[in-house]
């Protein structure tokens, strides 16, 4: 696993052996940051269930700052904490040693959310129903999922609109963004409440 681009382009990242813990592969991470952009220059970055870091290290390559890891294992903490290191990012990083549920009230809105749950483990919807009620997604954040095809993912959820998706294998990347109010919207609630 390495860093594909930016400041770290080709530091091998560390991960434990075995498959205890899932991965985001080098070829799902350089297709979500094709879509994403090449630079994330002045982009703030929230990477949750981190792993090892290998998403937001990725994102911190290409510019983004602040990143912020929610990852509560220790093991995968230490990971973290080393792959920063090795790849000269420490300063430019925040880690939450926290669980999701612990880390909302922690947290505010970045441009981009990464959520990489346990497959099986965590229902999107939920997840996304619980950023929503604790106001981390905003107008501009764009949320990413990575999630098994096998998962049922909502298409909308009150105003968060999935805009898109791409499949690679058995993992999608699905893409979230809150709807824009049109114009039309805004001048019947000002009629409605002035």
């Amino acid at each position: 696993m390495r860093v594909i681009a930016g400041l770290a382009k080709g530091k091998v990242l560390a991960a434990p052996e075995g498959r205890r813990t899932r991965f985001t592969s080098d070829l799902l991470r350089g297709s979500l940051f094709n879509i994403l952009g090449q630079d994330l220059t002045g982009k703030s970055f929230l990477d949750v269930f981190a792993g090892v870091g290998s998403v937001g290290i990725e994102a911190l390559s290409r510019g983004a700052e602040p990143v912020v890891f929610v990852e509560n294992d220790r093991q995968n903490l230490n990971y973290i904490r080393a792959n920063l290191k090795h790849c000269g990012l420490t300063g430019k990083a925040q880690i939450l040693p926290l669980s999701f549920k612990q880390s909302l009230g922690k947290l505010s809105s970045p441009d981009y959310i990464f959520l990489d749950p346990p497959y099986s483990v965590y229902k999107i919807e939920n997840i996304l129903q619980d950023l929503m009620q604790h106001a981390i997604l905003s107008h501009f954040c764009v949320t990413i999922v990575e999630h098994s095809k096998k998962d049922v993912v909502p298409r909308r959820l009150a105003n968060l609109n999935l805009t898109r998706d791409r499949v690679y294998g058995q993992t999608v990347l699905s893409f979230y963004k809150i709807a824009q109010m049109s114009a039309d919207k805004k001048k019947q609630i000002h009629a409605d409440y002035p």
